[in-house]
């Protein structure tokens, strides 16, 4: 048998896509780590996984010395698995600085999709939780610069769009909070990617900024139109429509510009969200659509519907919803594709079918209006298939919708979650109103926190036939 020696980490592995990647253990170089690459590939079903990403965090040669944050930084970036992100920085804890911990939630925020995830729910991982009061720290020493706050804010809104995290939970809601804050002082020194990819966030996050960062991330906005890609004023125009807000004159007039600049380079997923945006702001803050509005429509025209998405399909047949239930149109003639009433309107009405879940909140409302002898239908579809209401009452023509927390816009103002003062529906919510209001005589919204404190059911009852009455007139 030969004495050589085995051979090291293989500089390249299969990731959890199956794609071929650096292997972190091959970066360095050292021989902190016991397991290869391949080991850890293997143990990325969550059961092991130990070694690789562990021993790629340490130093060259196996020493306990801080790592260079250059070097823990090319750890990150070429790790396999989350796994290794998070032990990367576990082992480097008191090494990293604000980049590393922008590259991390980067890194993080990209393979948040991925199907076999681990851990799947990253706030019950000790090393994530010291990664989030890193954050916080950074944010409140204000270390951060413009790029690596936008990176960060960008990767966790990634990371709770993938159901990996919960924006709500309380270290990440106070690491928001600190990134938030800190944007005041970042904002001016911002590009265009910056701006776009916190406004972004704070869409995705559903979470309404305090006048203030608002002012500065709308500054910023009007400052770098300008220099803005397709995506960016796609992304921008999203956060304005989501968080119900009335741009100012200057930073609309800035935008329309670079949408009309840009348009002829949207491809369908940017299209479509800035036709939601424009016919969103439109219906329900009267704000006037962009003087390319009617061009970027023409522009659908040219696509096929096999190329564009499930997710772009049902966007613009929400805006076809609104210009026909709300008038959002305006007085923009806008021209439709013929796909439009086919595909689109197909997976609009597959996503209302697939989207019916009756929660325990929901099935307690149905039977207090039960007991109050009032006939109602659970999870009634609307006749035309466009429309799902969480309970009908055929008898008087009313609809009532139970808003669960989902409903709300997050804050810090709000984060007691009770303070029904403080507490604001999101403009998706407030347009699924407005478009409901045209399929039946009233619509009764339920807030859960005011239904959550009624708790007896002669309160119950109490609460929700004044309800009924005043909103509706029903008299039981």
């Amino acid at each position: 048998m030969s004495s050589a020696a085995p051979p090291g980490p293989r500089r390249f592995v299969l990731n959890g896509s199956g794609k071929r990647v650096r292997n972190v253990n091959a970066v360095i170089g050292g021989s902190g780590g016991s397991d290869s690459g391949e080991r850890r590939v293997r143990d990325n079903d969550g059961r092991g996984g130990r070694g690789g990403g562990r021993g790629s965090g340490r130093s060259g040669g196996g020493g306990g010395g801080k790592m260079d944050p250059r070097l823990v930084n090319a750890s990150i970036t070429s790790a396999v698995c989350p796994q290794d992100i998070l032990a990367v920085v576990k082992d480097n804890l008191h090494a990293l600085n604000h980049i590393n911990v922008s590259t991390a939630f980067n890194k993080l925020g990209r393979v948040g999709s991925w199907p076999n995830f681990s851990p799947r729910y990253l706030t019950v991982d000790k090393g994530f939780q010291e990664l989030l009061g890193l954050v916080r720290g950074f944010a409140e020493k204000r270390q951060f610069g413009s790029r690596e706050l936008a990176t960060t804010m960008h990767g966790i809104a990634k990371l709770h769009e993938a159901g990996r995290l919960d924006a709500a939970d309380g270290s990440v809601d106070d690491a928001l909070v600190a990134l938030e804050t800190d944007t005041v002082r970042v904002a001016p020194t911002m590009n265009s990617q910056d701006v776009a990819n916190v406004m972004w966030a704070l869409s995705k996050l559903e979470r309404m900024p305090d006048d203030k960062t608002w002012a500065a991330l709308e500054t910023a906005a009007g400052r770098v139109a300008r220099e803005m890609n397709p995506q960016n004023v796609a992304n921008v125009m999203l956060a304005y429509a989501t968080l119900g807000r009335v741009p100012n004159g200057m930073t609309w007039a800035a935008l329309e510009s670079a949408a009309g600049r840009v348009a002829r380079d949207m491809n369908s997923q940017e299209l479509a969200t800035a036709l939601w945006a424009s016919a969103t702001l439109f219906t329900l803050r009267d704000v006037e659509h962009p003087r390319c509005y009617a061009a970027m429509w023409d522009l659908v025209c040219g696509l096929k519907a096999c190329n564009v998405s499930d997710k772009d399909l049902h966007m613009l047949f929400h805006v076809h919803l609104m210009h026909h239930l709300s008038s959002s149109s305006g007085s923009v003639e806008v021209a439709y594709p013929a796909w439009l009433m086919v595909d689109a309107r197909d997976a609009w009405m597959r996503n209302v079918r697939d989207g019916i879940t009756v929660s325990k909140s929901h099935r307690a409302l149905a039977s207090v209006i039960g007991e109050l002898s009032i006939r109602h239908e659970v999870e009634r579809v609307t006749d035309d298939g466009y429309f799902s209401m969480d309970i009908y009452l055929p008898d008087y023509d009313v609809a009532v919708e139970f808003d669960g927390p989902s409903h709300y816009y997050h804050s810090s103002a709000s984060s007691s979650l009770r303070d029904a003062s403080k507490m604001l529906r999101t403009g998706k919510t407030k347009l699924r109103d407005c478009l409901l209001a045209k399929q039946c005589a009233k619509v009764v919204t339920v807030p859960y926190f005011a239904f959550d404190e009624c708790n007896t059911p002669e309160k119950r009852r109490a609460y929700v036939r004044e309800k009924l009455a005043k909103e509706a007139g029903v008299e039981v």
